[in-house]
Parts: structure tokens; C-alpha cells; sequence
């Protein structure tokens, strides 16, 4: 079982990250939300209420940390959330960034300028990356990267049902 992190913040972009939360959940994994507020905000106007102050988490506990993406500008401590990744990055512990979070990889020099601009998911070591409007293949890659799926049968049927809307 593993213990993944969203970090959410205000006016972050939840469906984005919706369907690997989904996921997640289904799997029996631990999900938390951390943020630098005990309530957010989201873009679709949704209230969060959070699971954890980023200053609270105990960062050998995280196995997967996801960032979604939205008006990041709003994070106010990027100190400590750069901290926080570069601390995972040296565990090699799974880092997910989309759409504008991915800003804060490349900030970090995490990511390059064309791993940046790129139209696919990218998967390099222990980061995810994607862009906003790939939000279905980052949920079901990030699945697969943790070894979600019972096998690859069970792989296909996700793909199929939420990439492709076929009833399996």
C-alpha cells in the first residue's frame, strides 16, 4: 500500500487530477490532500477541506506526490513544496506534474524546456509529467507507474473504459 499526496492549492485545476484520485482510492492506496490552507478553493469552485499543512507531513511517509496544475502563482510557500520535491526526487520517490505544475519542475531544473512544450506524457526516472488536456493518460500512466493495474488485461479494460468509453 502506498501513501499518495496531492497537493492542492487555491484556484489548482481539480479534474486534472480527479481520475487518478479515483484510482487511487479504488486500489486501496492512501490519499491525502496537503496544502497550505486547512480549506481550498479549486478552479471548478469547489471547496476542499485538506488533509495536511505541507509543514505537517512527514516526508518519508510519501511514496507518490501529484501537482496539479492552475494559477500555481497562488502557492505562497514554494520554498517548502520545492523542498519538499527535491527531498523525493533524491529518494527517487514518484513526482506528477501537470499542466502549469510542470512550471515548477522545470523551475527546479527537474525538467527541460522541451520536456516542457512536449504534447505527450512524459515518464523520466521517477517524474510523470503532462500536459492539461492529457489528464486521462496521466491518471493511467501514474497508475501504472505504481503498479495499480492486477495485470495487463486489467490495464487495457482501464484504458478502453476511460480513454475510449467502451464498455468492458
Amino acid at each position: 500500500m502506498k501513501n499518495v499526496y496531492v497537493y492542492l492549492y487555491n484556484n489548482s485545476v481539480l479534474f486534472e487530477v480527479i481520475l487518478f484520485m479515483y484510482f487511487i482510492k479504488s486500489t486501496q492506496n492512501n490519499l491525502f490532500i496537503v496544502a497550505e490552507e486547512k480549506e481550498i478553493i479549486t478552479i471548478e469552485g469547489l471547496k476542499v477541506i485538506t488533509d495536511y499543512h505541507p509543514d505537517e507531513v512527514n516526508k518519508e511517509d510519501i511514496d507518490v506526490l501529484v501537482i496539479t496544475g492552475g494559477e500555481i502563482d497562488n502557492i505562497n510557500n514554494k520554498s517548502t513544496l520545492n523542498e519538499l520535491i527535491m527531498f523525493l526526487n533524491s529518494q527517487n520517490k514518484q513526482i506528477g506534474a501537470i499542466c502549469a505544475a510542470r512550471d515548477i519542475l522545470f523551475d527546479l531544473k527537474l525538467i527541460t524546456k522541451e520536456d516542457l512544450v512536449s504534447e505527450d506524457i512524459l515518464i523520466q526516472n521517477n517524474i510523470i509529467i503532462g500536459p492539461p488536456y492529457k489528464y486521462v493518460d496521466f491518471a493511467i500512466e501514474l497508475g501504472k507507474t505504481m503498479d495499480i493495474y492486477q495485470d495487463e488485461d486489467d490495464y487495457k479494460q482501464t484504458i478502453n473504459f476511460f480513454k475510449f468509453f467502451q464498455n468492458v
